[in-house]
């Protein structure tokens, strides 16, 4: 149990994370109160998972994900159910008093703002367990951009709750070895695992390190074994049992059979393990160990070979090139421009050096772990950009660590070491820098006024760029060809063919064509009333 002072010591820390959260959710909210009052959100993805949402109110099986009002026949989406329990249950609880309206407005503020303060106190005591200052890692977290990008009101999307859920199992695993630890970092494994594949090689990382430790001091680190390969097995067991319908098989984007099996063969690993005699010699465990992982690395590439290759192998090569390649997020680090990089990567990388100086300094097993997990997270951010929101999330605690060593040093270190851990310095610099490049550059279209003008039209399939697509979907009654997601693959292709001009837009099947020079109605059926359409030629 806590002692009184510890207590007391917890509640400074929540009352502090909650200041904070109040604070940035409430600036935020404000800079982008004319967006998220006509519940336009931040990112493609919340525009989608809020159409999820409403199907799911409005009578669609909880177990169909299909979003049957995207591309020729609807798309069996990749997404899971658990990022969608937390949503509605704020909507839920707020419609009664304010109104599907408005419940939607204060669910798209209240749910981010619940993931914010999550990752600030997950932050924080990550960094007491490393004996780092717990305060100064909970400012360093509210400002390690891009990680607070997710955290946003409007960002509703799973990658909120996928970085809660990685620092919950950093968090257990730097706690005292025991089954309960144990479970807690398998059950965060699992989840994590449900909502999405991307953090996976981060998960298996945080095994691995597991699984290291039992085999140095299996007396202490076995119960924790037993604890972590149980709970991964139980929420593995029941994320398959509440799978979709459409139980992809072969498919490497998400909770999928092959997926699944994958988590039960590291699960069935990690019980293998902690099942070896602790009387065994250090050099008999490691061949006992070697053994199960060699018959589970076996399994594994048995059971999914392609997944290990190429993610996106099923993926047709034409809409790799003219789209996938286009998509910042999904851009190996090495085509962005260097004002990207420095902006996505500055804080990540300073984590990381700081980590490793940390590792150095104290030699205590817990700093390799977190230095090891912000590297492979930059490693992964090389090859996607994407992965560096994680990077950044991990950073604060050995950025907190290298401003508390700086401090001994006088003043100009301690705010070298401030100006280093900033993460919104690092996004700073890089958007001047970009600024600077893009000088004289024409601006985009203001396409989505079109929408607005769809949205009075009768329902029918809108051929748009594919970008739009979640935001046709949640603004309009219409069904779009296009929209950001790869199983699109027919309707993706399709539309950019048709906008390309390579082929006729009439043959796509849609009813309007929306673009920079409006909305087109692209067949002549005979209608009641007129259609309010501009014309554009083909």
């Amino acid at each position: 149990m806590h002692s009184p002072s510890a207590a007391r010591a917890d509640m400074r820390l929540f009352v502090a994370a909650l200041g904070l959260c109040a604070v940035l959710t409430g600036g935020w909210t404000l800079a982008g109160w004319p967006d998220l009052v006509r519940l336009r959100l931040p990112d493609t993805d919340d525009m989608m998972r809020l159409v999820q949402l409403r199907d799911w109110i409005g009578g669609q099986h909880w177990r169909d994900l299909t979003q049957h009002r995207m591309g020729a026949d609807g798309v069996a989406m990749h997404w899971s159910r658990l990022g969608d329990l937390g949503p509605l249950a704020l909507l839920l609880a707020f419609g009664p008093w304010l109104g599907q309206a408005g419940a939607e407005r204060a669910m798209v503020i209240a749910w981010p703002a619940l993931l914010l303060l999550a990752y600030l106190l997950l932050s924080a005591r990550i960094a007491m367990r490393l004996g780092a200052p717990a305060g100064i890692a909970m400012v360093l977290a509210a400002l390690a951009w891009p990680a607070t990008w997710v955290f946003m009101p409007g960002r509703i999307d799973h990658h909120g709750l996928q970085i809660v859920l990685l620092l919950t199992m950093l968090a257990a695993t730097l706690a005292p070895a025991g089954v309960a630890a144990g479970a807690i970092a398998g059950a965060a494994a699992g989840a994590s695992l449900i909502l999405g594949v991307e953090t996976a090689p981060l998960l298996a990382l945080l095994l691995a390190t597991a699984l290291f430790a039992a085999w140095r001091d299996p007396a202490h680190e076995r119960a924790r074994l037993l604890g972590t390969g149980g709970a991964l097995l139980a929420v593995t067991a029941l994320g398959a049992w509440a799978r979709p319908f459409a139980w992809s098989e072969g498919l490497c984007d998400g909770f999928t059979a092959d997926a699944a099996r994958a988590a039960t063969v590291g699960a069935g690993a990690l019980l293998g393990c902690a099942l070896v005699p602790v009387r065994l010699s250090a050099g008999h465990r490691l061949a006992a160990f070697g053994a199960i992982g060699v018959v589970s690395l076996a399994m594994l590439t048995s059971t999914a070979p392609a997944c290990l290759a190429d993610p996106y192998a099923a993926l047709a090569p034409e809409l790799r090139l003219r789209w996938l390649s286009q998509v910042g997020e999904a851009q190996s680090v090495f085509a962005a421009p260097l004002s990207t990089t420095l902006a996505y990567l500055g804080v990540g990388m300073a984590g990381l050096v700081a980590a490793c100086a940390a590792a150095q300094a104290d030699r205590s097993a817990r700093w390799p772990i977190l230095a090891l997990l912000i590297g492979a997270a930059l490693l992964l951010a090389c090859h996607q950009l994407r992965a560096a929101h994680l990077a950044a999330a991990l950073a604060p605690p050995a950025l907190a660590h290298m401003v508390a060593r700086a401090r001994a040093a006088g003043t100009p270190r301690t705010v070298a070491a401030w100006l280093a851990s900033v993460g919104i310095v690092y996004a700073g610099v890089g958007s001047a820098t970009a600024a600077r490049s893009d000088a004289g550059s024409g601006g985009a279209c203001a396409i989505e006024a079109g929408i607005a003008t769809l949205a009075a039209l009768p329902p029918g399939l809108v051929l748009a760029p594919i970008d739009l697509g979640p935001a046709i979907l949640a603004e309009t009654p219409h069904r779009v060809l296009a929209a950001p997601y790869h199983r699109n693959e027919v309707g993706n292709l399709a539309a950019l063919r048709a906008l390309a001009g390579e082929r006729p837009a009439t043959a796509t099947g849609a009813d309007y064509r929306l673009d920079c020079s409006g909305v087109r109605a692209l067949r002549d059926e005979p209608r009641r009333e007129p259609l309010a359409v501009t014309s554009t030629p083909d």
